[in-house]
């Protein structure tokens, strides 16, 4: 059964997605850049992905590294996202953000139909409102395999619907299977009102798809000890990283001298907002003229009505920029055209195995990051491995003050200029997809 590139032949391996190109945000580029690799390592990826998502960002530009000669196989999902905008009164066409609901504090704040919307959301599609999705997919892709054998099937979560695709096929045909697991999936719907029957269900899915899986993957090691290996599971850590392919276009140096720019890249809803530094930053302002006049603040991607209600409190609109969406490409310029880069991480109890995408992303731009987060998390760690910037406690006002102002004198010193971390090649998309490729032939 192991077939190989000297051979002229590749395996076979069906990976099941619900982010893909055009879709935006960081969740599509880790198997986009899997995809576009694994062929390298001697495995023809066939891409099973749905044909009308609702994704909540469109960036076209993403389209183009789709390798031109792979199957992609789509086909329709219903989601009950058009319901939800009849009830709650929104238009048609309002993008939905579909990590909203987990931030439950800002949608009960707007009245008695978010509060029914979250209970249902929480207590009747389980594990995700792509649970529709399931059983056709089931049907079709038996179908397909009985005409069109694969070697080995992946799925990725969330949204973990698709993990219960995989586990129907696995059980039907005994096809190798990888569950690749982006985000923990029990744990993380804790901020849902859920019943008690609900947190079961969750919980009974959960474990069956760990135990059946061939290869568990998760993205740290945090994750991997308090989400797996407390249960009595193996599983392997393929982190996210970055392709440097995105950012050897661009000439060096990029970076901009003129002002202090603080720049952050991505969503940041109301549990990744960190009320605290807003009032640091107000603070420097007030006791600092220089750094007053020299500061900027971009804020590129969504952002949650509490950061405009932060920026607004402490009188910071004149020093900030907000630029709700623009494509990929752009983001990686000004990623490496400012002084230093903000990495909030959300705050809640599992904060600790939170290691983003964004961070390898900002890791290749090679500018000095400021993060918010936990002391002793796997983010803290990786910043220390390569020395890639400081890690402020997302609780602790002193030292985010601390952080900021080393910066800002090293700015003004221009030795934050000359920055340059370390040992970051292994992070690059080629290396992970070797490791990828390397756990589909264990399996087979």
């Amino acid at each position: 059964m192991n077939m190989n590139k000297e051979s002229g032949h590749l395996k076979r391996v069906l990976i099941i997605l619900y982010y893909w190109p055009p879709s935006g945000g960081a969740g599509v580029h880790r198997w986009l850049k899997f995809v576009k690799y694994l062929r390298t390592f001697g495995w023809e990826p066939i891409v099973y992905v749905p044909s009308n998502p609702d994704y909540p960002i469109i960036d076209s530009n993403r389209l183009d590294e789709i390798p031109s000669d792979i199957e992609i196989i789509k086909r329709p999902i219903w989601e009950p996202f058009s319901l939800y905008r009849k009830f709650t009164g929104k238009k048609r066409d309002t993008k939905m953000d579909f990590g909203h609901l987990v931030n439950v504090k800002t949608y009960i704040q707007k009245g008695w139909k978010e509060r029914i919307a979250i209970w249902i959301r929480g207590n009747f599609f389980i594990p995700d409102s792509r649970l529709f999705w399931v059983n056709p997919s089931f049907r079709f892709l038996s179908d397909y395999y009985n005409k069109n054998k694969f070697q080995a099937v992946i799925s990725s979560g969330p949204p973990h619907s698709l993990h219960l695709i995989a586990l129907k096929l696995k059980l039907k045909f005994n096809v190798p299977w990888m569950a690749d697991f982006r985000d923990p999936w029990s744990e993380y719907f804790s901020a849902l009102m859920l019943s008690k029957w609900a947190v079961n269900k969750h919980i009974t899915l959960e474990k069956r798809i760990l135990q059946t899986a061939d290869k568990v993957v998760v993205i740290g090691r945090n994750m991997q000890m308090q989400n797996f290996e407390n249960a009595g599971i193996h599983s392997d850590i393929v982190m996210n990283g970055f392709d440097i392919d995105d950012y050897q276009r661009f000439e060096k140096p990029l970076v901009k001298k003129e002002k202090f720019t603080l720049l952050y890249a991505g969503t940041l809803s109301q549990r990744r907002n960190n009320s605290l530094f807003w009032k640091v930053i107000k603070s420097l302002i007030d006791a600092n003229e220089l750094f007053a006049s020299k500061l900027n603040i971009q804020l590129v991607g969504k952002v949650d009505s509490s950061v405009s209600e932060d920026i607004k409190k402490y009188n910071l609109e004149s020093f900030i920029n907000i630029v709700d969406f623009i494509p990929f490409e752009e983001v990686v310029k000004r990623q490496m055209e400012a002084t230093v880069l903000l990495l909030f991480v959300d705050n809640f109890e599992g904060a600790k195995w939170v290691l983003t995408g964004k961070f390898f992303e900002y890791l290749a731009s090679n500018r000095p990051i400021l993060a918010l987060g936990p002391i002793g998390g796997d983010l803290s760690a990786e910043i220390t491995n390569t020395s890639s910037g400081l890690l402020a406690d997302y609780n602790d006002e002193e030292s985010m003050e601390k952080a900021i102002s080393i910066f800002f004198n090293q700015y003004l010193d221009q030795s934050i200029f000359s920055f340059q971390n370390k040992n970051i090649e292994k992070y690059s998309r080629l290396g992970l997809t070797q490791k990828i490729a390397s756990l589909l032939d264990e399996m087979i």
